[in-house]
This record gives C-alpha cells, structure tokens and sequence, in this order.
C-alpha cells in the first residue's frame, strides 16, 4: 500500500545479549576522541572502541565507520599517534569488520582533514589489511 502511511513492523526474536545490556546502544561518543591525549579518557575510548568493532563483528557488518577525533591538548603528530595506537590496542586479524576513517572538513583541531593525516593514521595501524576511508 504505498502513500498510505502503513508501518510495516518486526518483531525479533533470540536477541544476542549484547543488545540487551543497558549500555550496549551507546555509541563511541564524545568521550570517543581517539586523538585524545588525556590518559582519563583513554580506557573509556579504547572500551568504547573495542565495543563498537565487536557489536559490528556480531551483526556481520562489512564496515565500521569512526571519527578520529582531534588534537585537543596535543600536537597533531601526537594525536594522530594516539589515533593507531588505540586502534592497534583493539583491532587484530581476527576481527571480521574493517574499519574506515571519516574524513572531515577540517574544523579547528579534527583529525582526518587531508589525506596525509588519514595515511599516517592508517600506516600506523598494525593490521592495515582491515582499514580505509
């Protein structure tokens, strides 16, 4: 019936528990800077993180898509260095999701501005295999 306003809706069944946990649909999120170079912040980053990539694994998605984050408190060299060594802290071989980074305008301190930034993020990255843009 198209145009009439009909919502067609499912009902799903044996959900993975993951999905049941009260903080599984929270997102990587703001405190998810992987530039960042507060060590407070870096726990919570790397958990967010790895969270993300195993929801994506369990679904079967293709891609994970994450912001980088930007250089606040830091130089850009050593937030783009955090960028990979927060991934290489959770993403190996095992893992069936890539990851693409977003690429972004350029705004004050963001990361992923220029392709330069975005390959040295990705040459960084110990299982280069299963990352892209």
């Amino acid at each position: 019936m198209e145009g009439s306003g009909t919502c067609v809706c499912f009902r799903i069944q044996n959900i993975p528990d993951i999905f049941q946990e009260p903080d599984a649909v929270e997102g990587i999120g703001a405190e998810g800077n992987l530039g960042a170079s507060d060590p407070q912040l870096e726990a919570r980053v790397r958990l967010s993180l790895q969270e993300e990539i195993r929801r994506s694994d369990l679904l079967g998605t293709d891609y994970l898509t994450i912001h980088p984050g930007s250089s606040s408190g830091s130089s850009e060299e050593a937030a783009i260095r955090n960028v990979y060594e927060n991934i290489n802290s959770v993403f190996h071989e095992g893992i069936k999701t890539t990851i693409l980074l977003e690429t972004a305008a350029g705004q004050g301190k963001t990361l992923g501005s220029n392709f330069q930034q975005i390959a040295e993020m990705i040459d960084g990255v110990i299982y280069s295999a299963g990352i892209g843009v």
